[in-house]
């Protein structure tokens, strides 16, 4: 009779590689100083913009993602990626460029990454890992024949 090992246990640490990698990001609302020119940001179109209909986004246009292209004081303009509208529906767009007078803008957010929390989901699925192979005893010797 052979004894052999089971190496089920390292895919388990792919899952977890998977999970920290989409890691936890939040909304960051951009204040005073612009972002850099190419950083991904989310805008919030006022209800002026609606009102005057951009031509290029349409009436129910309200929140627009995608690559800060420029910035300058009195407009920003983006290479758009995706527009939700009011009906909540949405478009993917590929890079548009639209510039939009500062007036338009409600809000610009940019997507940041949370360390901590994105720390605590890779030590809370870690445990769970380790807990699980624990309970299931996946490294166990198994007998062959």
């Amino acid at each position: 009779m052979r004894v052999e090992r089971t190496l089920i246990f390292p895919a388990w640490w792919g899952i977890v590689a998977a999970a920290a990698a989409g890691g936890c990001y939040y909304a960051a609302s951009v204040r005073r100083l612009a972002p850099a020119p190419g950083t991904n940001v989310t805008v919030t179109l006022a209800p002026v913009a609606r009102v005057q209909a951009l031509p290029q986004l349409g009436s129910d246009a309200s929140v627009l993602e995608g690559r800060l292209l420029a910035s300058t004081p009195d407009s920003v303009a983006i290479a758009v990626s995706h527009v939700a509208r009011l009906d909540e529906n949405g478009e993917m767009w590929h890079g548009e460029r639209v510039a939009l007078p500062l007036q338009f803008i409600a809000r610009v957010q940019r997507r940041r990454l949370s360390i901590p929390r994105t720390t605590l989901v890779i030590v809370g699925l870690a445990a769970g890992v380790v807990m699980a192979a624990r309970i299931l005893d996946v490294n166990a010797p198994r007998a062959t024949y």
